[in-house]
C-alpha cells in the first residue's frame, strides 16, 4: 500500500524477485505497466506483456440487444464484495440520477459486515435496496456470458497501490468480450487500453461523481449511444482483445526461448 510503504513480504519477495528474475529464460507480465516496473527495478529486459483475456468461445454467440425503456443494468464482480473497491462512487452516482432507471449488478462473496454498510450508503445516497441486486460468484468459464446479460462493465482499481495504478485486471477484458460498453477509473494501467477502445467507454477520477453521473446520464438517455459503445466493445474483443489471438504471442515468447536453447 502506497500509504504504508513496503510490508515485511514485501521486502522478502523483492529480495527472492532481484535474484532470480535476471535469471529467467524469459518473463512475462498482465500489463506494459508491471513490465516497464519490472525492467525499471531489477534492470532486466522489458517483459513481453500477456494480456488476461479469454477465449471467443466464451461470449455468446452474438451481442445482446438492449430495450429501449428498460433500466440501464450496471455490473461488476470479484471474489470479494465490499467497501473500497470503487462502488461507492456508482452508488453516489446512482443517487444523483433521480428518476432513472439503474440498477447495480455485484458478483461475488460479501466482506464480513460489508454488505449492511453497502445498503447503508445507498438508503443514504437515495438509492432504494431493490437497484442493487447481488449474486453469488460463477464458474470462471461463465463470467464472459454472466456479465453480457447487463449493459455497462464496471472496473473501478483504485490508487492505493503501485500494483493497482498499473495493472489491468481481468475485468475490463471480461466487459469486451461480453459486449459491455465499459465505465473505468483513470489508473496509468486502465487509462491506456481506454484510450484505445475509444468510444466502447468512458474513464473518470476515482471519486469524480459528478462525471461519473454525466456520462452514466448520456447512455441512460440515449440507448443509441450505449448500444453503439457495446458494439464497439464486442468488435474489439472480436479482432484484438481475446486469447485466440494473444496465445499466440505466448506461445511464440515460449518458442523462442527454446530455440535459442
Amino acid at each position: 500500500p502506497l500509504a504504508a510503504g513496503p510490508s515485511p513480504m514485501d521486502r522478502l519477495v523483492e529480495r527472492f524477485e532481484r535474484k532470480y528474475l535476471p535469471r529467467c529464460s524469459y518473463v512475462t507480465a498482465a500489463s506494459p505497466g508491471i513490465a516497464e516496473a519490472y525492467s525499471a527495478r531489477y534492470g532486466i529486459p522489458l517483459p513481453t506483456t500477456i494480456l488476461n483475456v479469454f477465449p471467443l468461445v466464451e461470449r455468446p454467440r452474438e451481442l445482446r440487444a438492449i430495450p429501449p425503456d428498460g433500466p440501464l443494468r450496471l455490473y461488476w464482480f470479484s471474489q470479494t464484495i465490499g467497501l473500497g473497491r470503487g462502488l461507492e462512487d456508482v452508488i453516489q452516482a446512482m443517487g444523483q440520477l433521480k428518476g432513472c432507471k439503474i440498477e447495480l449488478h455485484v458478483r461475488g462473496r460479501w466482506a464480513p459486515g460489508h454488505e449492511l454498510l453497502l445498503f447503508e450508503l445507498a438508503a443514504s445516497s437515495g438509492v432504494r435496496s431493490q437497484q442493487i441486486i447481488a449474486y453469488s460468484p460463477g464458474a470462471p468459464d461463465q463470467m464472459v456470458r454472466l456479465a453480457a446479460e447487463c449493459d455497462v462493465g464496471l472496473a473501478l482499481e483504485q490508487p492505493v497501490s503501485q500494483n493497482r495504478q498499473i495493472c489491468l485486471t481481468n475485468k475490463i477484458f471480461t466487459y469486451l468480450l461480453a459486449g459491455n460498453a465499459v465505465i473505468a477509473t483513470a489508473t496509468r494501467g486502465q487509462q491506456l487500453i481506454m484510450e484505445t477502445i475509444g468510444d466502447a467507454g468512458l474513464s473518470y477520477e476515482p471519486g469524480d461523481i459528478n462525471a461519473l453521473a454525466h456520462g452514466l446520464r448520456l447512455w441512460y438517455e440515449n440507448r443509441n449511444i450505449l448500444q453503439q459503445a457495446r458494439q464497439e466493445s464486442w468488435d474489439w474483443g472480436t479482432r484484438r482483445f481475446n486469447w485466440d489471438l494473444e496465445k499466440k504471442k505466448f506461445v511464440q515468447t515460449v518458442e523462442g526461448v527454446l530455440n535459442s536453447r
